[in-house]
């Protein structure tokens, strides 16, 4: 069989989140999988603004579901924009962010695709979030054995607070199912964007039922400061680690605790939030 990759696409292929953060079904319509369709390999996340407003930034998140295909929790992030300081500058959009998802279908399910604004925004600004899958009419292996389906799951969007050199402790969350940690990602982004005030830092992930480790950390993907009061901040993607993380066996919910630490910070604060990619 002659392997075929394609794309499919949200109706309208982004969608504008509303004035708050609700959860939004991207194109207003389910995505339909071609007939020839056996599996979703990947899940491909992107942002964009438009009428940008001086001194926001843009946080979202992609929910993937479906009541034909086993695919939940697919909670991913697409790359964070970093505000502007004033109507001189521009904002910086980056590639959109794939994750694999490596889920077996048999072609016509129905998936729907949501898009979440994790911070809302104003009356006449407008976050852009779209999110394709990537589908094939074979069956992804590794190591002449099927691939693992991979899900996702993302803690709660969190201030970081103004103080550095300190944990900064999110929200608990757990995910069901899953042998072991792949993947570890999560996002940063300022609150209100002020002249050469930039963050550096790191989340920290906790469980008790992680075999071996009680904690893994990894590096945010630092947000700069505008220079003067002309320039734009600078927000380089989503921070994701590759890992591979076991869970001792016989768990039935893994908890993780999640904690950020600064040693760059600014004084009006910002948001983060963490996730795992698990199979």
């Amino acid at each position: 069989m002659r392997p075929i990759i394609s794309t499919v696409h949200t109706a309208n292929d982004s969608t504008a989140m509303p004035n708050s953060t609700a959860k939004t079904l991207l194109g207003s319509a389910t995505v339909i999988l071609p007939s020839w369709a056996k599996s979703i390999l990947a899940v491909s996340a992107k942002s964009c603004v438009a009428n940008v407003t001086t001194a926001t930034p843009y946080d979202g998140q992609i929910d993937v579901e479906s009541n034909d295909l086993s695919v939940m929790p697919f909670q991913v992030f697409p790359a964070p924009i970093a505000g502007i300081i004033n109507t001189t500058a521009t904002t910086l959009a980056t590639k959109p962010e794939i994750y694999k998802m490596n889920a077996a279908c048999n072609g016509g399910e129905q998936i729907s695709i949501y898009g979440t604004a994790l911070n809302a925004p104003g009356a006449t600004d407008a976050l852009y979030l779209g999110a394709n899958l990537l589908v094939s009419n074979i069956r992804p292996e590794v190591m002449g054995q099927l691939a693992k389906q991979r899900r996702a799951k993302v803690g709660t969007y969190t201030a970081t607070g103004t103080t550095a050199n300190a944990d900064v402790a999110g929200t608990r969350y757990n995910f069901s199912g899953g042998s072991h940690i792949v993947e570890l990602m999560g996002i940063l982004n300022n609150v209100t964007v002020i002249a050469d005030k930039g963050f550096a830092g790191h989340i920290k992930y906790t469980s008790n039922e992680f075999d071996g480790v009680s904690e893994v950390k990894m590096d945010l993907n630092p947000v700069s400061g505008g220079f003067g009061t002309t320039g734009n901040a600078m927000a380089d993607g989503a921070s994701r680690l590759v890992v591979d993380i076991p869970v001792l066996p016989g768990q039935g919910q893994v908890n993780i605790q999640d904690y950020a630490y600064f040693g760059a910070i600014s004084s009006t604060a910002g948001k983060f939030c963490s996730g795992v990619i698990y199979e």
